[in-house]
């Protein structure tokens, strides 16, 4: 009996792992059907494959699973979450964002950034309603974005607009002369990316 399992029964259950495991690999990868994968690779044995072969294919796992959950990983490697503990710096960065010509498109990069603490400030216990602490969070960086962002540039923009106005209508007012005085320049502004600030 024992001989005939070995012989038989053996390649059977064997056959029975393997295709198990090119059955789990057809259609998406999941937790599922990577525990089902481990659980056939360690009940085979050395007589199904050999040390390098079984590494060779737990390689090819791993990187199914790196590519499967490809998602997750990068959304995680990323979580800007602790910048919330640091939203006293919000103007600040914002100045320095704004102060810098070639920087205002990285704007948008500080803002998404600016976006993550709002999944862990929904899991807050310490309030009746979560979407108080959310709301809060909001307003301080609405605040800080329209004081250091929007209201510098409209200030700017509304200046130069009033001025060459008034040099057209008043008369004997001195022109401005751009060869000789330096005169704000809108194109960064004009030419910036599409805002995007929590849901608006």
């Amino acid at each position: 009996m024992g001989q005939w399992y070995a012989r038989g029964q053996f390649y059977e259950d064997m056959m029975f792992l393997l295709q198990t495991i090119y059955e789990s690999h057809q259609g998406g990868h999941n937790f599922m059907r990577k525990t089902v994968i481990y659980h056939c690779l360690c009940l085979m044995t050395h007589q199904v494959f050999n040390p390098k072969e079984l590494n060779e294919i737990l390689g090819l796992c791993q990187r199914l699973e790196v590519i499967s959950d490809w998602e997750k990983i990068v959304k995680k490697s990323t979580r800007c979450r602790f910048v919330y503990w640091i939203r006293s710096l919000y103007p600040f960065i914002f100045d320095m964002i704004m102060a810098d010509v070639k920087r205002p498109n990285q704007i948008n990069y500080f803002l998404m950034a600016m976006n993550d603490p709002i999944e862990m400030l929904w899991n807050v216990r310490h309030l009746e309603q979560p979407n108080i602490c959310v709301d809060n969070y909001k307003k301080e960086v609405y605040r800080a974005f329209t004081d250091k962002v929007i209201k510098p540039i409209c200030l700017q923009v509304e200046g130069e607009i009033r001025m060459q106005i008034n040099q057209a209508i008043i008369p004997r007012l001195g022109q401005k002369n751009p060869l000789t005085s330096r005169t704000f320049d809108c194109y960064k502004y004009i030419h910036m990316s599409d805002v995007y600030l929590f849901e608006k």
